[in-house]
């Protein structure tokens, strides 16, 4: 069974291309290559892995590619709008081992004094401050994602230990 935790989003399917099923799709991660012998869909909220037939790159950032099974433009336009997965285990190491900040979606946080606070559900680095989405008490709180904070991460165990600063959970509770 394919688990959420275990997947690295690449990026998303923008449009089909042509009659005989090609997608076009965007990566927000950079790649020299598609190396992939598969890539991971939501499909219906299973996660359900798709072998790709053929690929071919059109600038850095996008790519035509055929996947098995979807053999005509009705059937590719079920992933239009669909992120792209791989398996984390099979994402390169980058040249200067520094990690694509998306790679910690699924990890749980720990703080050294408050104890468990969530699992990260995503990340928003849309801006300059890259935020963690962490599921808190069953709210979706922001906890930046500072170096500083960041005292060990185990991946064996997906867990990332801060130490945040005193009252930074409390910012958006109402008196």
């Amino acid at each position: 069974m394919i688990l959420q935790s275990d997947l690295y989003p690449i990026g998303h399917v923008q449009k089909t291309h042509g009659i005989k099923g090609e997608l076009s799709i965007f990566l927000t991660s950079d790649f020299d290559s598609l190396d992939f012998e598969y890539f991971v869909f939501e499909m219906d909220g299973i996660l359900v892995p798709f072998f790709i037939r053929e690929r071919r790159f059109k600038t850095a950032e996008t790519a035509l590619i055929k996947l098995e099974r979807v053999e005509d433009e009705i059937a590719g336009k079920d992933f239009v709008g669909k992120t792209i997965y791989v398996p984390k285990e099979l994402m390169p190491a980058s040249d200067d081992d520094v990690i694509d900040i998306q790679f910690y979606t699924g990890y749980r946080i720990e703080d050294a004094v408050l104890g468990e606070i969530g699992e990260i559900n995503g990340v928003d680095d849309t801006t300059e401050n890259v935020l963690f989405e962490v599921k808190h008490k069953g709210n979706i709180i922001l906890i930046p994602a500072v170096d500083e904070w960041i005292v060990e991460i185990d991946d064996t165990r997906k867990v990332m230990k801060v130490q945040l600063p005193e009252g930074l959970l409390n910012i958006n509770e109402e008196e």
